[in-house]
């Protein structure tokens, strides 16, 4: 009876996560500090929990729940277009003359799953003064997250690419499609990747410079069928991220990890390598320590969970191995990292 209970739950974890939305506050309901006339990169940060802007553009929170006065309501932002659902959307610039972008970055509830197959989908509508509509719009799936120190465009491939252009402004527009995953990837990234000799565009009104705008809500990433079971296993990795001069392993983390678990405990060949990171905040002795001691903390997870230590191979690099350039905010909170490889032997 007992293995047959141990197949049923097998099975059970193997689809949980078809159908589930894999993206974090997908609907842009969960709400942070709300500012009537935002101005900066940190704004929108701080704005919308689960998300973030990968370089110094800056998009817009979008609300009802904000007085209507105030820019950032539909009110005076959209000429009458209210959220897909709900009460906040986030707007976004595609296009300038000057080469200029804003993009969404958030991390996944869980890697891609190799071989797998998705599909993402999402709503869109045009600004009602954008001078044009653009055709070139992406998503990038990473393991780790694009980032730039300007608002120039992110050079990256797209991993799936909408190429529809978005004429409306009074009507919501759904953009979706298909792919299959080729890396274990934790971040998706939403903009245009493509320079504007390479951007579509179509004109829409007149005005003394060409810009594109766009609104977006409602955004679903679901796997639809696992990978083959004849495909062949390539080591997998997720990174931690902790709090400055933390080695408590965060709640964000726990979906990634409970993954491994669960793939350890399936195929006994395969074990752990984790290197833990710190930004460049401390003394080399202090950052050594507090790596090793970040690394041992996900360790001490697993064991605690069942997982012989002798399948866990656990080291710190300190502040030696930046995976960002520790010149911002940002790019030193995703140093301060656990990168945990799961590899099958």
């Amino acid at each position: 009876m007992r293995p047959l209970i141990f197949l049923l739950l097998l099975f059970i974890y193997g689809q949980s996560s078809h159908g589930q939305n894999l993206v974090p506050n997908s609907g842009f309901e969960d709400l942070g500090v709300l500012l009537c006339y935002p101005a900066y990169p940190a704004d929108f940060n701080r704005g919308m929990p689960s998300w973030t802007t990968p370089t110094t553009g800056s998009p817009d929170v979008i609300s009802m729940r904000v007085n209507k006065s105030c820019k950032t309501h539909p009110y005076n932002h959209t000429n009458s277009l209210v959220p897909h659902n709900g009460k906040s959307m986030v707007g976004l610039s595609v296009y300038t003359n000057k080469e200029s972008r804003e993009y969404l970055q958030c991390q996944l509830k869980e890697p891609l799953e190799i071989g797998a197959k998705y599909e993402v989908s999402l709503w869109m509508a045009r600004q009602y003064s954008a001078t044009v509509a653009t055709g070139s719009f992406g998503a990038h799936f990473s393991s780790k997250p694009p980032l730039r120190k300007d608002t120039s465009t992110l050079y990256f491939q797209p991993t799936v690419q909408f190429d529809r252009s978005i004429e409306s402004y009074s009507l919501w527009v759904e953009v979706k499609t298909e792919f299959t995953a080729i890396e274990a990837a934790q971040f998706l990234t939403l903009g245009n990747f493509q320079n504007n000799a390479n951007t579509p565009t179509k004109s829409t009104r007149k005005g003394n410079y060409d810009w594109g705008y766009v609104y977006i809500d409602d955004i679903s990433l679901i796997k639809l069928a696992a990978a083959p079971p004849d495909m062949p296993i390539l080591p997998e990795m997720v990174n931690v991220y902790f709090d400055l001069w933390s080695d408590e392993v965060p709640d964000t983390a726990y979906t990634a990890l409970e993954n491994f678990f669960e793939k350890m405990i399936q195929n006994p060949a395969t074990k752990l390598e984790i290197t833990g990171h710190t930004d460049i905040q401390g003394t080399d002795i202090q950052n050594d320590k507090l790596a090793l001691q970040r690394a041992q903390a996900v360790a001490r997870w697993f064991e605690e969970k069942g997982i012989s230590n002798t399948r866990i191979e656990c080291t710190g690099m300190g502040s030696k191995s930046p995976a960002y350039e520790n010149t911002t905010d940002l790019g030193r909170q995703l140093n301060r990292r656990v990168e945990v490889v799961l590899i099958y032997l």
